[in-house]
C-alpha cells in the first residue's frame, strides 16, 4: 500500500490539497477579472462570515455583514493598487510572510492522521522521549561555608562518620540552618537541579541507596545526603501518551513532506550566491 512518504503519492496529496484551500482562502474571485474589476463572490463572503465566526465565537450580525465585506472590498483595491506602485518589492517582512504562509499549507495539507500501526512503530522507536525519570527520596543536612569557612570541610566529615554510625537519627537539629527542607521526596534529576545544581544533581543519582554520603556541593554550601528510596524511570505505554506521539508523528511528517516540496520546487530554479564563503549551496535547476 502506498504511503504519504512516497514522492508521488505525496505530491498527488499536496496538489489536490493546496487546490482545494486555494478554493476556500484565495485573494482573487474564481473567474478572471479585469483590473478595474472587484467581485466579491458568494465563496468570498462565507469565508469571511466563517472566519469572524472563529474569531468571536459567534455570527456577525447584518451590520458587521456589511462590514466585512466593505473592508474586503478596500483591502482588495489597496492590495492591488501597492503591487501597482512596486510597493511589494524589497519588503522582507512581507517576503518571509508569504513564505511562511505558503510552509503551512504545504504542513497542513499533508497532516494525515497516523495508523495504530504508525503510531506503535513511532512510540517503540522513541519510547525515551516519553520516559517518566527516576526519582529519589533523601534527607540531608546542610553545612555553610561562609560560616565555617575553611572548617567546613572537616566538620562536614566529622558529622559524617557520626551518621553513618547511627544512620536513622534525627537530623532536623544538626548542621546550619537553610530555607531547604531537610527531607526532600520525589525529586527527579531535573527538580534536583532546579534546587541544588547540577554538580549536586549528578553526585546525588550515583549515590548508594540508603547510606550516608558526601559532602556533596550546591550552590549554599556542603550537604550530607541520605537516599531514603528511589523510584526508578518508566517508558509509559502507548495508551499513557497517544496525544504526545500523535502530535510528534504529525510534526514529523509536516517536515518530511515541507523537505520533499522544497526540493522538488528548488530544482526549478537556479540558484546563485554571489558571496563567497557559500561554494555549495548554489544549484543549477531547469528555470531560466
Amino acid at each position: 500500500m502506498s504511503r504519504l512518504g512516497d514522492p508521488l503519492v505525496l505530491f498527488l496529496v499536496l496538489g489536490a490539497a493546496l487546490a482545494g484551500l486555494h478554493a476556500l482562502t484565495r485573494e482573487e474571485p474564481p473567474r478572471l477579472q479585469r483590473a478595474t474589476e472587484v467581485v466579491v463572490t458568494e465563496a468570498d463572503v462565507a469565508w469571511l462570515e466563517r472566519t469572524f465566526r472563529k474569531t468571536w465565537q459567534r455570527p456577525p450580525t447584518p451590520e458587521e455583514r456589511r462590514t466585512l465585506v466593505e473592508r474586503r472590498v478596500r483591502d482588495e483595491i489597496l492590495f492591488r493598487e501597492a503591487r501597482a506602485l512596486g510597493l511589494d518589492e524589497g519588503d522582507e517582512a512581507l517576503r518571509r510572510r508569504l513564505a511562511q504562509k505558503l510552509e503551512f499549507v504545504v504542513k497542513d495539507a499533508t497532516a494525515v492522521e497516523p495508523d495504530e500501526a504508525e503510531l506503535e512503530a513511532w512510540h517503540a522507536a522513541n519510547g525515551a522521549r516519553y520516559a517518566q525519570p527516576a526519582a529519589r527520596s533523601f534527607v540531608h543536612v546542610y553545612l555553610s561555608e561562609d560560616k565555617r569557612g575553611a572548617q567546613a570541610r572537616a566538620d562536614a566529615e566529622a558529622l559524617l562518620a557520626k551518621l553513618k554510625a547511627k544512620p536513622e537519627q534525627e537530623v532536623a537539629e544538626l548542621g546550619d540552618r537553610i530555607m531547604l527542607e531537610p527531607e526532600q521526596r520525589g525529586l527527579t534529576p531535573r527538580d534536583t537541579r532546579a534546587l541544588f545544581g547540577d554538580g549536586f544533581a549528578e553526585a546525588l543519582f550515583a549515590q548508594p541507596l540508603r547510606q550516608w554520603g558526601g559532602p556533596l556541593r550546591s550552590g549554599y554550601g556542603l550537604h550530607l545526603v541520605y537516599v531514603r528510596s528511589e523510584q526508578p524511570g518508566v517508558t509509559p505505554p502507548l495508551e499513557a501518551v497517544r496525544e504526545r506521539v500523535r502530535a510528534d508523528v504529525l510534526d514529523e511528517r509536516r517536515d518530511r513532506a515541507l523537505e520533499a516540496y522544497l526540493e522538488a520546487l528548488r530544482s526549478k530554479y537556479d540558484v546563485r550566491i554571489e558571496a563567497p564563503g557559500f561554494e555549495g549551496l548554489g544549484s543549477e535547476g531547469s528555470g531560466r
